[in-house]
């Protein structure tokens, strides 16, 4: 048998099909987990930013467990740059102290990782 004969009996036995079928349940997937991965950065970075501003009006142990549960979100999902940023100049408490500068670092870095 030739290489032509063997190729018309699989074509007629829909090997291009079932690749196709493959090929395109694989990228689906691969999509699907590029969206869960990125919805699950953007909240986690979201409740962080939410509870460092709630957590200004409340009482200081209230607010410091709001902060690191937002915190260990963003351990499990965030990247390293925002993680970095955020456990050496924003998470540690070190008094009354002005965190304009960290706060728009890291903020940069979550758009960054989100790719905004």
């Amino acid at each position: 048998m030739d290489w032509n004969s063997i190729g018309l009996v699989l074509g007629g036995l829909g090997v291009g099909s079932l690749l196709t079928f493959i090929v395109q349940y694989v990228l689906e997937n691969i999509r699907h987990r590029k969206q869960l991965v990125f919805n699950e950065k953007k909240n986690a970075y979201l409740e962080y930013i939410t509870a460092m501003a709630e957590s200004q009006t409340m009482l200081e142990k209230e607010g410091s467990w709001l902060r690191t549960k937002a915190m260990a979100r963003i351990r499990l999902f965030g990247s390293k740059e925002v993680i970095d940023i955020m456990e050496s100049k924003v998470a540690e408490p070190k008094g009354k102290r002005d965190l304009t500068l960290p706060l728009k670092e890291l903020f940069d870095a979550m758009r960054k990782d989100l790719k905004m």
